[in-house]
């Protein structure tokens, strides 16, 4: 009788330990996620997010058809977080036609109220767009400069970020800075750091948020010019180049930002939206790429050698717009930017000199919780420089994009 006492509480006291550790364990785990599916109709010299010939061709799309059409798989991603007292550990993967990526793989230590440390793979914290998650992007892709300046927006690094508390006369200031290896998701190629800087004020009034923002990157790029031609390796450089061009081994990428925000809601018509951005500065990068490494920079190829110190400026400006009662918000878009300001359309003979401008229209339709259509046609208009065949007109490269989002 005792044993059969004894096997009934012991089993009664295991089951209860399970139960609180079941309720603990989801209590610290957090899981989400999102899907993206979307179709793409674009001029024919326009250029794809999806399908694996993201340009037009005539065997493929019709010898005769002035547009052509892509549609996948834009991304998906899980977010797994788990917490801990002061500690949280971070994982995220991202999903695309292109394969699988991971996005996150950090802790997080908030040690107080005012203070939290990130350590590993994170999002770039430089202005308001570049972290801005994915799902949530409104106008559906970062503005054309910062998808060069930061090609996957995360990068490995540390973070320290303070805020300041709710009774101080600062309250409504963040401060985020520390050190990334500017190099994306790959392997560190050398023990060099990028620094990256960000202060923000944001405040609520009533109905009325506003927040303001200055960012700052600076860092080197590894640049191979003069050990290629040194070996003998030939790169033909233009003479209206030459205030541009660098053989310094590390030449300086320097970054700057500011940024703003509004949203403010009305009896009539909901909630009213305002985002921009400016961002200027010199960016090392090749001949014919305005984008940031995203690989080893150590390459015996000349043309990869990242000779040109380009300076840039650019940015956007979005308005937002919820319609009544509707599940609708009207989205409206404006992006530019010149990633050599140095020379005049008649000098630039590189197409990564061009530079550009869009104009955007779309609308979002909320479905139902979590899920969402939205539809946006963008105008594209490039410098026309007389010395570059495929640029010395406007080119035919505007897209209409339509998402179907889930997210969870």
């Amino acid at each position: 009788m005792k044993r059969i006492f004894l096997t009934i509480c012991i089993t009664l006291l295991c089951f209860n330990f399970t139960i609180i550790a079941q309720v603990d364990w989801k209590d610290r785990l957090q899981v989400g996620g999102f899907i993206q599916t979307e179709l793409e109709w674009l001029q024919y010299e326009g250029k794809s997010n999806n399908g694996g010939k993201q340009t037009y061709e005539a065997r493929r799309d019709g010898a005769n058809n002035d547009y052509f059409v892509r549609y996948g798989v834009r991304r998906g991603g899980i977010r797994l977080a788990y917490n801990q007292g002061i500690t949280t550990g971070v994982f995220e993967l991202d999903l695309n036609d292109g394969g699988l990526y991971p996005k996150a793989a950090m802790i997080q230590i908030k040690p107080a109220t005012f203070i939290e440390i990130s350590a590993g793979l994170q999002a770039i914290w430089f202005g308001e767009e570049v972290p801005y998650p994915t799902p949530k992007q409104e106008v559906l892709e970062h503005c054309d400069l910062l998808r060069n300046l930061f090609f996957l927006d995360r990068d490995l690094g540390v973070k320290v970020s303070l805020k300041s508390p709710q009774d101080w006369a600062t309250a409504g200031l963040r401060l985020d800075v520390g050190f990334i290896s500017g190099n994306n998701i790959n392997k560190v190629p050398d023990g060099k750091f990028n620094f990256v800087g960000h202060l923000k004020y944001e405040k609520t009034i009533q109905d009325v948020y506003f927040g303001i923002g200055t960012s700052m990157f600076t860092g080197k790029v590894h640049n191979m010019y003069k050990e290629l031609t040194n070996n003998g390796a030939t790169l033909s450089i233009p003479t209206t180049y030459n205030n541009i061009f660098t053989n310094e081994e590390n030449p300086k990428r320097t970054y700057f930002g500011v940024d703003a925000q509004l949203k403010f809601n009305t009896s009539l018509l909901g909630t009213t939206e305002l985002k921009g951005e400016y961002i200027w500065g010199t960016h090392p990068s090749q001949i014919n790429s305005l984008r940031s490494p995203n690989n080893n920079e150590y390459s015996d190829n000349i043309n990869d050698a990242y000779c040109l110190a380009r300076k840039f400026n650019g940015g956007y400006i979005y308005a937002f717009q919820d319609l009544g009662r509707l599940p609708l918000r009207l989205l409206l878009k404006y992006t530019f930017y010149n990633p050599n300001t140095d020379l005049t359309s008649e000098e630039k003979q590189f197409t990564a000199d061009v530079s550009y401008q869009t104009f955007g229209v779309g609308c979002q339709w909320r479905i139902a919780k979590g899920l969402g259509l939205t539809g946006i046609f963008n105008v594209n208009s490039n410098e026309n420089c007389d010395n570059l065949a495929q640029y010395n007109y406007n080119r035919k490269d505007n897209h209409f994009t339509l998402r179907l989002q889930y997210e969870f």
